[in-house]
């Protein structure tokens, strides 16, 4: 809840969420919605039995109206409740709600506001509670949307031990909606739940054994909020007891985790006939990504039951289902969630990827485009200039063909002298020069400018030219130098004295060499040296080779 300054000078209230503005303010800077002009509350300025000083209005209902107060004594901010003056009518209802202020006051739990004091003003009874720094979970649903299931686990498990504690004293809040679930820090703690307004609670006493149902209301009258209440509710004359409650809280759990309710309804007529007679839309088809959570489908199918003996008979039975189903259901979720930004994401990807193709298809297309264009251009531009050079090109072309390969039968230009087609050398006259081809498709120019001595060849043609007999200039260098140097040596002989006089001595020794020597004669024909006697000339005196 949002609450501004004291509304004394306040000329302008929000009807969403009822707080008062200046005259200059036209649009409710919380919800912007636009302001209205509204009479100035007399009770604004007031002080409610000399303690509550009533500083401005927090919010209007249709049983009455909530102020913000400062506590004189203590100087602390409370909220006080107070009926309208209309509905109270008798005084035996003063005296019910006295007593019920009484039973409130006596229910103590954390999660349920504290009421403090019960006075009465002007005839109108009126309740003083605690002050709350928060946002109901109306506003948290408008501005953040649906509740994960986390997060609707930790505030609806605190909402039904709130309400286990409340009907075990006796207590049926009859009006439970997302207005009267504040969220507030407490603690460090946040998301920490408190129920307000139990101005429509009804007391349910037990004397001789018999339950005696006292209310605030009289008997016929429908009150409560038409989308959250339950069949017996509607009905007015039907006994409403905690399982009524229940069946207020299903609706409202509904909503909080799809943001939608169980019936389509167009008016709050056609929504109490549907609490009454249709049946609600299945959790798991309100919306597409609850498909998957049939556990928390039938716990919200057996809250919502029609029958309150059909439904939960007590919230802490209704407490344990919740907590399985959102523990069951939570995982099937996320992975549902998952899955389907899984999915989501290679959707975009597959977009990018066809606008990129498309992209650079459309870039290659002008790139063509624009290429043919330029071709065009020129082709247009050259055909006027050179239209007389490719005439004459063509013709020398045509005289250069002369004859046929002797070996293929191709028709071949006697300046080659090789058939391109045949892969062969051919012998015919001298080189006239270089012309057109008829193995070249539209060759009609020549593409390099020739002369009588630039023959062009292939390079497979002068690779087999190249392989004809003949020396190499390579060959006849190495030729030279190896004549050159037998020559050298020859002339390094004969003028070098000493190898002249080694080859002498060689060639006499040659020259020289006696023939072979016969065997020696046998000892007793050889006749006897005598003492004295002289050897004969050229007789060996060592002893023979044998």
């Amino acid at each position: 809840m949002s609450f501004t300054r004291s509304a004394k000078s306040a000329l302008k209230s929000c009807p969403e969420c009822f707080s008062e503005f200046e005259d200059s303010v036209d649009v409710c800077p919380t919800d912007s919605t636009k302001l209205q002009t509204v009479s100035k509350d007399p009770l604004v300025g007031t002080t409610l039995d000399g303690r509550y000083l009533i500083e401005s209005v927090i919010g209007r209902g249709g049983m009455g109206v909530v102020y913000r107060a400062r506590q004189q004594n203590m100087d602390k901010d409370m909220a006080i409740k107070m009926l309208y003056s209309h509905k109270v009518s008798e005084p035996e209802a003063i005296k019910r709600f006295h007593r019920e202020a009484k039973t409130v006051t006596a229910v103590r739990h954390h999660h349920i506001i504290n009421l403090y004091d019960f006075g009465m003003y002007q005839n109108q009874p009126y309740l003083v509670m605690d002050y709350l720094e928060g946002k109901s979970l109306k506003d948290i649903l408008k501005d953040e949307g649906a509740l994960s299931f986390e997060r609707a686990g930790r505030v609806f498990t605190q909402v039904l031990e709130a309400l286990a504690s409340a009907h075990e004293s006796g207590l049926v809040h009859r009006d439970l909606k997302p207005e009267n679930i504040m969220l507030s820090r407490h603690n460090n703690q946040d998301d920490w739940v408190t129920l307000i307004d139990f101005g429509l609670s009804k007391i349910i006493e037990s004397g001789d054994g018999s339950m005696d149902h006292v209310n605030i209301t009289k008997v016929g009258d429908v009150c409560g909020s038409p989308p959250y209440m339950c069949p017996e509710q509607c009905l007015s004359s039907t006994v409403v007891d905690p399982r009524s409650d229940l069946y207020s809280l299903g609706v409202v759990i509904y909503e909080s985790l799809s943001l939608k309710l169980p019936f389509n309804a167009k008016s709050a007529i056609e929504m109490l006939d549907c609490h009454l007679y249709a049946t609600p839309i299945p959790f798991n088809f309100s919306i597409p990504e609850m498909k998957v959570c049939s556990e928390m489908t039938r716990v919200l199918n057996t809250a919502m039951e029609k029958d309150p003996e059909k439904r939960y008979q007590s919230a802490q039975e209704l407490l344990e289902k919740f907590q399985e189903a959102v523990k069951r259901d939570g995982v099937k979720h996320r992975a549902m969630k998952h899955r389907e930004e899984v999915a989501q994401f290679h959707g975009l990807m597959e977009e990018a990827k066809a606008i990129r193709d498309s992209e650079h298809k459309r870039t290659s297309d002008e790139m063509e485009r624009l290429a043919v264009e330029t071709i065009a251009a020129a082709e247009k531009a050259a055909s006027s200039q050179d239209s007389q050079v490719l005439t004459q090109s063509a013709e020398v072309a045509l005289e250069d063909i002369e004859g046929e390969c002797p070996y293929c039968g191709a028709a071949v230009t006697t300046a080659l002298k090789f058939c391109a087609n045949c892969q062969r050398q051919l012998l015919g006259s001298e080189p006239k020069g270089l012309g057109a081809s008829r193995t070249r498709p539209g060759a009609a120019r020549p593409l390099h400018k020739t002369t009588e001595h630039s023959v062009g060849f292939s390079s497979r043609a002068k690779e087999q030219m190249g392989n004809t007999v003949g020396l190499t200039t390579v060959q006849k260098a190495l030729s030279m130098i190896l004549v050159l140097a037998v020559v050298y040596g020859c002339y390094a002989v004969t003028s070098n004295g000493e190898v002249i006089k080694s080859i002498n001595r060689v060639m006499s020794s040659i020259q020289n060499k006696p023939e072979e020597e016969e065997p020696a004669p046998p000892a007793e024909e050889a006749s006897p040296s005598k003492p004295g006697a002289k050897p004969v000339a050229g007789a060996k005196t060592g002893p023979s080779k044998k």
